[in-house]
């Protein structure tokens, strides 16, 4: 039986409660007094790679879930805002100021229409 990943971040988040946060220290502490609940402990260079490997690996699934979570919603208001202000002619603007109203002012104009132009008095 090896070291499992589980075992890997069941001794890390041990060594965490036990205030023990320096990766050498917690080891350290789990060779001389835990090696019984991990008999298969494998030396300090592999428990560091193999909690880095998972430290990544954990990093890369949040990144694609939190990326994949907002690319829906930007892609909808994008679509809504080109549908509202047909901000991609954007070919006929023909100077930095016009550049600047047909970038600022047709979302500004949409949001206005999505939230109900104010009433006058």
């Amino acid at each position: 039986m090896s070291f499992t990943d589980e075992g890997v971040i069941t001794l890390y988040r041990f060594g965490i409660v036990d205030k023990k946060h320096a990766i050498k220290t917690l080891y350290t502490h789990a060779e001389r007094y835990w090696r019984d609940w991990f008999p298969h402990l494998p030396s300090y260079t592999a428990y560091v790679q193999r909690l880095n490997r998972l430290a990544d690996d954990a990093a890369d699934r949040l990144f694609s879930t939190a990326v994949s979570r907002i690319h829906q919603p930007i892609e909808e208001l994008f679509h809504w805002l080109q549908e509202k202000t047909g901000i991609e002619a954007a070919s006929k603007v023909r100077s930095y100021r016009g550049l600047l109203v047909h970038v600022f002012g047709r979302p500004a104009a949409a949001i206005l229409l999505l939230n109900g132009l104010p009433q006058s008095a």
